[in-house]
């Protein structure tokens, strides 16, 4: 009886086990960040009774991404989110100003496309960005309209919709009334990640009537009159271009600010001096809401300027123009105008204004500066190999300031040399190993300001020469619900995406970027799986030849990178693989894909070539191939650069070139001879004044095993500078 009784409680434990399993395996209901929300009493922000004061950053881009020479916009990924919302955490910020999670309208990507048109994949990308504000314990400032027409609208987009003139903004009815119901629509949207609305959210601190307006009194006290009667928990912040003093009564407005970029007002002391004594000569609160941080003007004075804000109680918070994170390959994102803040900063300039902006920050939450914050794992994203050695490239973590990199010959776990001790950074995105010879294992460490090491990157392999590019889930462009998870175990540094039932279609795409045209097989890693995930998760791979379709069963082990399929991918047209949900009966999670080139290709660079005539090596344009180029110049009669490869492999080849970047004076038509071991080949020209830089396609021929064919460079030596660099050969 007693051996049974104990039989039964093991079984009955068993049970409890698989079923608390089955509950850890999936995501935890969401809520909001914060529980408070910032009120006022007169001039001060309040926080649970407690007077509030802040600085921050503006992340104008969090809801859609732009910036100078971006031919189009495009949704910021996950990682980009979170990685520039981290950095201002390291930073100390509180509170974030964030144009493009308001102001988003007449694009396809905005929230409202068209008027009365909404976007839910744009509200979807807004929704998680409050959510990682909220997990990262910070607040924001959300704009409504702007007085500018850039990529994610504005007011003169209202207007048009109506076919009126952009002045009739403020004045008429019917386009007044469009802008209600577009504030209507934001405000009661409920996030999908939190199932917050947004009304209801503490994460947000205020409403911003517009940026840098010239609204006039009787439109802002109509426009903040609304957004109270819709939303009563938050604040309003007059959008106006400084401080307008006639609309300092308005019941309904909380905030006051002014922009100090060199514009309408410096970053002087007695400038935000000025501006915060009118806004509390109207017993309302005053906020800084950009600023030149970097002195781009040359006219500004940032020590003296946070010194005022820091002593002078009018002032309740501040926010400099503006930060960039990471990004998804590599390096640094930035806008070219000046502003764009990298942290820790590039040049000591940059780096003393930085640190002067996080003791800033600290000093605003009454918060001694903490030594710097431990940092993350970067994430080895692209292994090459040319001429010069071995080419890494990785994408950074939040906080570092630098990284070492570890190699292996013998194995994934070890041991390891360091052939790099903390000697490159994110401002220069790669390292050069080139002392690297067949198979190796890499890793690399980030270190943060402090000099304190962090977290390694995951091991990557690489087999001597073929190509290897990673991109993980949260550098993946989604469709959908996909909230982040860490449940699972076995999952590619330790997270991964998950899309929950009953949620609707959605779409993981990884988007391939390689630096060799070629094939590749291709390969996926997800967590351990369980029997509530999909046995057949469709998988696509988009390719030269078009798609393939993979079925994945994502209930088997995971923890480990799996063959998915081989795909042919170019340089000048990407491809991508796309995990698709249909939302219906099944949990499905997304990792990291990985491609690993798998052709038989010959390289050859310059160095490796017989030449004739009159050639100078050089390194005076950037993106050659190797150690350098050959360049022959004009008048020096003609020449000839011949690359011989050995064929081991019998068949046909795709014959690719490359050259350094293009030059006004360059040959617009060289001539290329393939001479395949049969037949010569003739009429290949290439215009050398190109941008260079990548392997470009020649055209593909048989070659029999041997040396008997050849590809040969000729110029005539005319009036001209000739070029020649490399060449490869990729059997099909």
């Amino acid at each position: 009886m007693a051996r049974r009784i104990r039989y039964r409680l093991v079984i009955l434990a068993l049970g409890v086990m698989v079923a608390l399993t089955a509950i850890t395996f999936q995501p935890q209901p969401a809520q909001a960040g914060f529980s408070s929300f910032v009120t006022r009493t007169g001039n001060q922000l309040k926080l649970d009774g407690t007077t509030y004061r802040f600085s921050g950053a503006n992340l104008y881009w969090l809801g859609l991404y732009k910036v100078k020479g971006d031919t189009a916009a495009t949704y910021p990924t996950k990682f980009r989110v979170i990685d520039a919302l981290q950095t201002a955490k390291e930073m100390g910020a509180s509170v974030v100003r964030a144009h493009t999670l308001g102001v988003s309208v007449g694009c396809s990507l905005c929230i409202m496309p068209s008027l009365g048109t909404y976007n839910e994949e744009a509200f979807k990308k807004v929704d998680f960005a409050i959510k990682a504000a909220g997990d990262a314990g910070i607040r924001l400032i959300i704009p409504l309209t702007d007085n500018y027409t850039y990529y994610h609208g504005g007011k003169k987009t209202f207007t048009d919709w109506r076919g009126k003139a952009e002045s009739t903004f403020y004045t008429d009815a019917t386009v007044i009334n469009d802008f209600k119901g577009y504030i209507s629509a934001l405000l009661n949207r409920v996030n999908s990640y939190t199932g917050v609305a947004y009304k209801n959210d503490p994460t947000i601190l205020a409403w911003e009537t517009g940026n840098e307006l010239s609204s006039p009194v009787s439109w802002t006290q109509t426009v903040a009159d609304y957004i109270k009667s819709v939303d009563a928990n938050h604040l309003v912040m007059d959008g106006h271009y400084g401080v307008d003093t006639n609309a300092l009564s308005l019941s309904s407005v909380d905030i006051y600010s002014s922009h100090f970029n060199g514009t309408l007002m410096m970053m002087t002391a007695s400038a935000i001096s000025s501006q915060a004594a009118l806004a509390v000569s109207g017993n309302k609160v005053f906020v800084a809401g950009e600023y030149d941080w970097s002195n781009s003007k040359g006219t500004g004075d940032l020590t003296g300027f946070i010194s005022q804000i820091e002593t002078n109680t009018n002032v309740g918070g501040d926010m400099y123009w503006s930060m960039f994170g990471h990004g998804d390959q590599s390096g640094f994102l930035k806008n070219d105008d000046g502003y764009s803040l990298n942290y820790p900063g590039e040049t000591t300039d940059l780096r003393t204004r930085s640190q002067q902006l996080r003791n800033h920050s600290y000093f605003m939450k009454v918060v001694s500066t903490p030594a710097a914050g431990t940092t993350g794992a970067a994430l080895l994203t692209s292994i090459t190999k040319d001429a010069s050695g071995v080419s890494l490239q990785w994408r950074g973590t939040a906080g570092a300031d630098n990284y070492s990199v570890e190699r292996a010959t013998a194995g994934a776990t070890g041991p390891w040399t360091v052939v790099c001790n903390q000697c490159v950074t994110d401002y220069s995105g790669s390292y050069l190993d080139t002392s690297s010879t067949g198979a190796v294992w890499y890793r690399i460490r980030s270190y943060n300001r402090d000099g304190v090491a962090g977290a390694y990157s995951e091991v990557a392999a690489f087999d001597g020469s073929h190509e290897v590019q990673v991109v993980d889930e949260q550098s993946a462009d989604t469709t959908g619900k996909w909230p982040i998870s860490s449940y699972a175990t076995g999952a590619f540094q330790g997270q991964y995406l998950i899309a929950s039932t009953g949620t609707g279609a959605s779409t993981v795409k990884w988007k391939v970027g390689v630096k060799q045209p070629g094939n590749y097989n291709v390969y996926y890693w997800l967590p351990d799986g369980y029997t509530d995930r999909a046995s057949n998760a469709s998988f696509k791979i988009y390719d030269t030849a078009g798609v393939q379709n993979v079925t994945v069963n994502e209930q088997l082990t995971g923890g480990q990178w799996k063959y998915l399929g081989k795909g042919n991918f170019t340089t000048s047209a990407p491809g991508y693989i796309e995990l698709s949900d249909s939302g219906n009966n099944a949990y499905v999670t997304a990792g990291a894909i990985k491609l690993v080139n798998a052709d038989t290709a010959i390289t050859l660079d310059n160095t490796n070539a017989t030449i004739t005539g009159s050639w100078s090596a050089s390194t005076n344009m950037p993106n050659y191939y190797g150690s350098n180029y050959l360049i022959k110049t004009v008048g020096t009669g003609a020449a000839a650069v011949r690359w011989t490869p050995t064929i081991t492999e019998a068949g046909t080849y795709q014959i690719y070139y490359w050259l350094p970047d293009g030059y006004t004076d360059r040959i617009t038509n060289a001539s290329y001879t393939v001479y395949d071991g049969n037949s010569v080949n003739t009429g290949y020209t290439v215009n050398e004044q190109s941008a260079g830089g990548s392997w470009i396609l020649l055209g593909s021929h048989p070659f029999n095993i041997g040396t008997s064919g050849y590809i040969e460079m000729k110029d005539t030596g005319n009036n001209t500078y000739v070029v020649a660099d490399a060449i490869r050969l990729v059997k099909q």
